[in-house]
């Protein structure tokens, strides 16, 4: 008899612990969804706090580049007129250079509001130079810890209806530019391969708006996703070099396992890792090259990464 009290006893022990992992885990979980109430002014409401979003927003922080032309005699704009016109309207310049392939004269302002307001009063006031404002770059994120393999269309539409901010910026009178929402790919996770990630092409302003959520996303009825920010450099497969694909690539086949004169898929000793070698390290002098040219950790990858960072609007306001 005593026997069986242990055993229950011991059952009971074991169903309190599990009980309490359980809360645990769940406590951790809604301490990561639920946010702390706030109080909402009596002249303010509440959809206005939940929203991260407004009009100003689209325009602030944002740095834009416009490109002036040379007019038809091949003269570059007038600098002292340029200068006037930017302190007439106030306009925050950041840079004006020369670009080297053209000549032709590049100005980086603020806000696209500034860049809007300048490209006008150029058309207006010296018609002889062609203006182009230059599309921003845009962020690409990773959402992690998908239940399972979404359609892009679906995942798409969950993720617009879900998250107040970004619903709120679907519904409203914005441009094209700021509603970019591409879905390029939804794959299993090499870890875990039951759970799944998605790559998006997003607006510059859209990820400011997943930023105020403190980079999480809401997914139908599953727990909250973590968003990451993926800074993707193109790199030939040919000669390992960044910044164009092999199907362009004029330059000699170059191994991206051991830096040899050969192709990747030909090299004999792919196997060893010791004999790793990447080529763009040795090419910039760098002294740690002894790994493949396909390593995250790679430091010429990492500084590609980094200016690639640097051009993209969002990332310059950090």
């Amino acid at each position: 008899q005593n026997e069986r009290v242990n055993i229950l006893e011991k059952k009971m022990d074991a169903m309190q612990s599990d009980f309490k992992d359980e809360l645990a885990e769940m406590k951790s979980l809604l301490t990561g969804i639920v946010q702390p109430k706030s109080s909402v002014p009596q002249n303010q409401t509440s959809q206005s706090v939940q929203n991260p979003w407004n009009n100003k927003q689209s325009v602030d922080h944002l740095r834009h580049m416009m490109v002036i032309k040379k007019d038809e005699n091949g003269n570059s704009v007038d600098k002292s007129q340029l200068e006037k016109a930017c302190v007439e309207d106030g306009l925050g310049v950041l840079n004006t250079f020369e670009l080297k392939k053209t000549g032709d004269t590049a100005v980086i302002l603020q806000s696209r509001d500034d860049a809007t307001t300048l490209k006008s009063k150029l058309e207006d006031h010296m018609p002889q130079h062609s203006v182009k404002q230059v599309s921003a770059k845009t962020p690409t994120i990773t959402v992690v810890g998908l239940e399972r393999e979404y359609g892009k269309e679906e995942l798409a539409d969950m993720i617009k209806r879900q998250n107040s901010g970004v619903r709120a910026l679907f519904d409203s009178n914005v441009t094209e530019e700021d509603r970019k929402f591409d879905i390029v790919a939804v794959v299993p996770l090499r870890s875990k391969p039951s759970h799944y990630k998605a790559y998006i092409r997003v607006s510059n302003v859209i990820r400011s708006i997943l930023s105020k959520q403190s980079d999480k996303v809401y997914v139908g009825s599953q727990p909250v996703c973590k968003i990451y920010d993926s800074f993707y450099v193109l790199r030939c497969f040919n000669c390992q070099k960044f910044g164009h694909h092999s199907e362009n690539c004029k330059s000699a086949a170059t191994c991206g396992h051991c830096a040899g004169t050969h192709e990747t898929r030909n090299c004999s000793v792919k196997a060893d890792p010791l004999a790793a070698s990447c080529v763009n390290c040795i090419h910039a002098g760098i002294a740690d090259h002894k790994h493949t040219a396909n390593d995250s950790s790679c430091p010429q990858l990492v500084e590609s990464q980094t200016k690639l960072k640097k051009s993209i609007p969002f990332y310059q306001r950090k």
